[in-house]
């Protein structure tokens, strides 16, 4: 089964640049298809993107996280008919060897079509406290949620349940409201701690350019998370995200 790699960009300086040029090396060797999908107008010249990439779509306005991503599965549902594994990673992620192979005999074992992995800051292995024994089919494992950063479904998965809704704004909550859809369809989101990488998060939406839009976007994003699934939206998420274990 071929695997696509959607990537959304929005380029503000040349440490932004850098990181996409390292997450695609970090893939490269896994992947059939880099699908770039970028803001024309970022304060960075996105040219080189065309280099690195095997489709690069340039939008002419700013479409946010949720919108970049958007553009990416489009192109996947117009242009590849049979199944599939679609991934989704950040413009800062660097994955570990073997991640591929994980993702799909874990998704095989446990008849599942949505995986991720365990993020961290900081460069380096798994922390001692995750026990690489077990993984999670309710989209909790210890303290983690499943992952906004890098995640694999696979093409059914957005053809039945839909993708981003873009009225999030980029600040955040598209990625967790995106995950309640799939959990209330009765979809697993499994976690595999087998699978790390690292991730910077927010090199683009925390920096000092965008620090004071960032803070306005993540208050409007939260009030309508509260909107569209409850005002107790966070208090519920128990009852929608669980520590569900399965022992390997």
């Amino acid at each position: 089964m071929k695997t696509y790699i959607v990537i959304p960009h929005y380029v503000i300086s040349e440490h932004v640049a850098q990181l996409a040029k390292d997450t695609i090396k970090s893939f490269r060797d896994t992947s059939d298809c880099f699908i770039i999908s970028c803001d024309d107008k970022s304060p960075y010249n996105a040219d080189f993107l065309e280099d690195i990439s095997d489709v690069t779509i340039r939008n002419k306005e700013n479409k946010g996280f949720a919108g970049n991503c958007n553009v990416g599965f489009k192109w996947i549902l117009d242009n590849v008919k049979e199944e599939c594994n679609v991934v989704c990673v950040n413009n800062d992620i660097e994955v570990y060897k073997g991640w591929l192979e994980e993702f799909e005999r874990t998704l095989s074992l446990v008849d599942a079509r949505i995986i991720g992995g365990i993020g961290f800051k900081t460069k380096g292995g798994v922390p001692d406290k995750i026990n690489a024994n077990y993984i999670s089919v309710g989209g909790y494992l210890e303290d983690w949620m499943f992952p906004g950063g890098m995640y694999m479904v696979k093409k059914s998965v957005l053809e039945d349940y839909g993708l981003y809704d873009e009225l999030f704004v980029h600040g955040g909550y598209e990625d967790i409201d995106l995950f309640f859809r799939w959990r209330n369809a009765g979809e697993k989101l499994v976690i595999t701690p087998k699978v790390a990488y690292w991730h910077e998060e927010g090199a683009t939406r925390f920096s000092e350019q965008e620090k004071g839009k960032q803070s306005k976007a993540e208050i409007k994003n939260r009030l309508y998370f509260r909107k569209k699934n409850g005002e107790d939206a966070h208090t519920l998420m128990p009852k929608f995200l669980k520590d569900i274990r399965i022992n390997f």
